[in-house]
This record gives C-alpha cells, structure tokens and sequence, in this order.
C-alpha cells in the first residue's frame, strides 16, 4: 500500500461503490466508560461496512474493523483506503503504519492500494451524524426476550 498523492476523486467514488473505504473511530459515552468503536464506512453508498469496538485504545481496533469489512464484502476491495480520525491517546503515525501494514499483509496480492491519511474536512459531517446516532439510545418497546428472536 502506497499512501496517496490526492485525497480522493469524486468521479473514482462515484463509478465504483465500495471501492473507496473510511476508517473512523468513535469513542462513545458508557455508563461503565468510553467505549472505542473502529468504523468502516462505504464513501458512495454511506453503508457500515465492518465495525470493532474495544474498552480501550486498541491499535488493533481500525484492523478488526477493516477485517469484518473484507469479510462481510468478499467479492469487493477498497482500491483507496481513507483514515478519517484518530483516537488522541493514539499517535496517528503509529496508527497508520499499523493498519497499512496489516493490510499489505493480509490483502498483498490486490495491486494498486492507497492509503490517505487525514480527511478533517471531507464527510466530517456523515461521521459527526453517525457517531451521534451511536451515542443516542435507543428506544425499545416490549419485552426484553423479544429482542433475542
């Protein structure tokens, strides 16, 4: 994976669903504590595509994430890979060149991988409006048990 020269292009986006990929991770308010969730997110369609969540500031958390994501979307794979903000207690570097790794490692034989690191002002707001949507309970109605069904 090389990182990338331009941030992202609309027209590549739009032409190819799931072919460009946001990695974002949200720390969510828990009454036993900050939970961290890792996010990937679909640039075109705004689907999750995989999610990770942890107690603490994993650096594994973005790579779980990404891992569920090529799971759950085998045919697909990103041809650019967008880190959009990460964790304070984490340095970005490190960060970064952790998730690159890994995925060279695991995803090798797919040519033409890019990785852009900041996008503080592109889909700022998608991510804003998910995180909040996390943090914000929900309301259920009935039972309990009806939820296992």
């Amino acid at each position: 994976m090389k990182p990338s020269k331009k941030r992202f292009s609309r027209s590549d986006i739009e032409a190819s669903p799931e072919s460009a990929w946001i990695v974002d991770v949200a720390i969510l308010s828990t009454t036993k504590g900050p939970l961290h969730c890792g996010l990937v997110q679909d640039l075109k369609t705004r689907r999750v595509l995989g999610w990770s969540t942890a107690l603490n500031a994993d650096p594994t958390l973005l790579m779980r994430a990404i891992e569920l994501a090529c799971e759950r979307h085998a045919r697909t794979r990103p041809t650019n890979l967008f880190l959009y903000r990460i964790s304070e207690s984490i340095a970005p570097d490190v960060v970064a060149s952790l998730v690159c790794r890994e995925f060279q490692l695991r995803y090798i034989d797919i040519p033409n991988h890019r990785l852009t690191l900041s996008m503080d002002r592109v889909w700022g707001e998608l991510q804003r409006r998910f995180s909040q949507s996390l943090s914000t309970p929900a309301q259920f109605q009935g039972d309990q048990d009806d939820l296992d069904d």
